[in-house]
């Protein structure tokens, strides 16, 4: 029996759910032929329910070398949480009779260590056990029924963590070389977005060519020169070709890029400790990455008394369910979020309006770029207090504009417009920065997006009750001084409608200034502000104002 015949008997379709995949792999990495042979042998099964079953075939024997490299882009992509690995019969081994072993492997171990450490188990086509891996047994998430004793012994290194993890370290190791925060997540965030544009090879050695006048040079390279001036140079480019803000301020001073500081970004993305199997950024292929998770990385920034003060990363799936009810199919419409954090509900819908439009420039790499700008400059709008999630929100997003580009077009452009013009002005059309506000939407004397309304707005708002303290001045004052008219004309304050303070319900009283009568609202809200006691004045205010859909 072969392997695909073995899978089409297990309820599996090779047309229909058990998908050709293709590896992305640099040819430094691997040759083409081998590439070719790996593409010609790699399928994806995505489970069509949350039952974290999604899966891998790989088709084909590697050497460990070429199979731990095809493991490491699974567990960056992310989207699989097992994998099969078809292997060759050995003597005395007596599975299938093609001459084939089906291995099963959880695709979310640590890819540094042993290839065996993560092995689920081995089947036969002749056995009982064959039946653990029907089609059905995934979607109906049985599957993991069986191999409860797996889960309990196994360490999960999933890629957001250990992106998180990874970032955690060197943001700790940066602290004491430089006493400034924003300095710090600064020289992270332009390591990480540097990185991506490497990965995916929009810069390239063309670039480093043109620029540097060395084609062998890259941002390693400019790390272990310890010359702060070249890297400051280098920002200054990626700023003026892809009018990125974050490479614009804050100013980061030669002084700061000192050895110590060079060196530690440095081995982080060269990963030179082996012996430790300590994750790098070298590990991480921020190609194949999903970009959201860079909003999951802002919450190492914060402090604990932020997450104290209610501030929190919002799961993807979480914000998604919220955004495909709130913006309907096909509609094209200005979006807000008043408390955006680190920008999730944002890039949702940045992502779903994208999906409503038929892209009417497929192929021609400079419209397509040019018109998700627009999109993006036109209908993406979030307010947020704190500086450093404002920055990881404007990250993420600037992030999305490439999402499924072809990065090699992206790369040729770029090229071809540095040898004609001397210059990429592509990203200088338009800018979305702007409409990123780092404000407090609370802040009743300088308003943001003053007379400004919106079709869609979203969130999660922080939950908490507002302390009377320096911190919370502006909260304070929106209370005091905050009014509405009420049904009856009578003129109350926010203080009076907003139980214990609770600064979630004085999020629902202040959007109703950026809404219509035909904005639709989708928000994270916690229960109690509408069975409390204490929130029966904000109740009456709530079911006066909006009317709830579901």
């Amino acid at each position: 029996m072969l392997v695909k015949d073995l899978f089409e008997k297990l309820g599996f379709d090779f047309n229909r759910n058990l998908k050709s995949k293709e590896v992305f792999l640099s040819e430094s990495e691997i040759s083409e032929e081998l590439k070719q042979k790996i593409n010609n042998s790699l399928f994806f099964y995505e489970s069509p329910n949350q039952t974290n079953t999604s899966f891998y075939l790989i088709n084909t024997e590697l050497e460990e070398d070429f199979i731990n490299k095809v493991r490491k882009f699974i567990w960056n992509e992310n989207k699989a949480t097992l994998f099969f690995y078809v292997s060759e019969k050995k003597q005395n081994e007596n599975l299938f009779d093609d001459g084939f072993i089906l291995n099963l492997y959880y695709a979310k171990g640590n890819p540094k260590d042993d290839l065996n450490k993560y092995k689920i188990d081995t089947f036969n086509v002749n056995d009982d056990k064959i039946k653990q891996i029907s089609k059905w047994q995934f979607d109906s998430g049985l599957f993991w029924y069986n191999y409860q004793n797996f889960l309990k012994t196994t360490t999960e290194k999933s890629i957001d963590k250990e992106l998180v993890n990874t970032l955690d370290i060197l943001k700790r190791k940066l602290h004491p070389l430089i006493d400034n925060a924003e300095i710090v997540q600064a020289l992270i965030d332009r390591t990480l977005y540097i990185k991506y544009l490497e990965d995916s090879h929009i810069i390239n050695s063309y670039f480093y060519q043109y620029y540097f006048q060395d084609a062998t040079l890259d941002y390693k390279k400019l790390l272990e020169s310890h010359n702060g001036a070249a890297l400051n140079n280098l920002f200054s480019i990626i700023h003026e070709i892809f009018n990125n803000n974050l490479f614009d301020k804050p100013t980061i001073e030669n002084n700061f890029l000192t050895e110590p500081v060079c060196n530690l970004i440095y081995h982080s993305i060269a990963h030179t400790d082996l012996e430790t199997k300590q994750l790098s950024l070298f590990d991480f292929q921020f190609n194949v990455i999903p970009i959201e998770f860079i909003s999951y990385i802002y919450e190492i920034f914060l402090s604990e008394k932020q997450k104290a003060n209610g501030i929190y990363y919002t799961p993807k799936k979480l914000a998604q369910l919220i955004v495909d009810d709130v913006i309907p199919q096909n509609k094209l419409g200005t979006v807000l979020d008043p408390s955006c954090g680190s920008g999730m509900f944002l890039i949702v819908a940045y992502q779903k309006i994208l999906e409503n439009r038929t892209m009417p420039y497929s192929g021609n790499i400079k419209k397509e770029i040019e018109y998700r700008m627009e999109i993006l400059s036109k209908y993406i709008f979030g307010i947020e207090k704190e500086k450093i999630a404002q920055r990881f929100t404007i990250f993420s997003l600037s992030l999305q504009i490439f999402r499924d580009l072809e990065p090699e077009k992206i790369k040729l452009y770029i090229a071809d417009q540095l040898k004609v013009n001397g210059k990429v002005d592509l990203f200088n059309r338009c800018s979305f920065s702007d409409n990123i506000l780092c404000e407090n939407s609370l802040d009743t004397n300088h308003v943001p997006f003053p007379d400004k309304t919106f079709d869609f707005i979203v969130g999660n708002p922080p939950f908490f009750e507002i302390p009377n303290t320096e911190e919370f001045t502006k909260e304070i004052s929106f209370l005091n001084d905050y009014t509405l008219t009420l049904e009856n004309d009578k003129i109350k304050k926010a203080k009076d409608i907003v139980g214990k303070y609770q600064i979630s319900q004085c999020f629902f009283l202040k959007i109703k200034d950026w809404s219509n009568e035909n904005t639709r609202f989708g928000f994270v809200s916690n229960s109690s502000n509408f069975y409390n006691d204490y929130s029966i004045n904000f109740l009456n205010f709530f079911y006066s104002r909006y009317t709830i859909e579901k």
